[in-house]
C-alpha cells in the first residue's frame, strides 16, 4: 500500500502520488469548482494508493478509461487500479 499526499507542482495541477518510482501515477487538475483526477498504472500488476485532498467529494464520475476501485473517507481516498489501466474522473462535490 502506498500512502501519498498532494503537492502543488504548477498552477492548479497537483501530483497526488509523491513517492518516487512507484505506481500508480495520480494527478489532479482544478479550475474553479471543477476537479479532474487522472490515475495511470503502467505496471502489469494491480496497484493501490491512498491520498488526501483539501476538499470532500461525494463520488467520482468516470470520464475515460476503466473503472478503478475508489474508497472515500472524508477527504481521504483509497485507489485500487488494475495493471496496464488508466482512469480519468471528475469529482462530484
Amino acid at each position: 500500500m502506498i500512502y501519498c499526499s498532494y503537492i502543488i507542482i504548477i498552477n492548479h495541477v497537483y501530483l497526488l502520488n509523491s513517492i518516487p518510482n512507484t505506481y500508480p501515477f495520480i494527478f489532479a487538475r482544478s479550475v474553479g469548482e471543477e476537479v479532474i483526477v487522472c490515475i495511470f498504472n503502467p505496471a502489469e500488476r494491480e496497484e493501490t494508493a491512498k491520498f488526501s485532498l483539501n476538499l470532500y467529494a461525494k463520488d467520482f464520475k468516470l470520464l475515460a478509461g476503466k473503472q478503478s476501485e475508489i474508497k472515500i473517507d472524508g477527504n481521504r481516498y483509497g485507489i485500487k487500479i488494475g495493471g496496464g489501466r488508466y482512469s480519468v474522473y471528475k469529482l462530484q462535490r
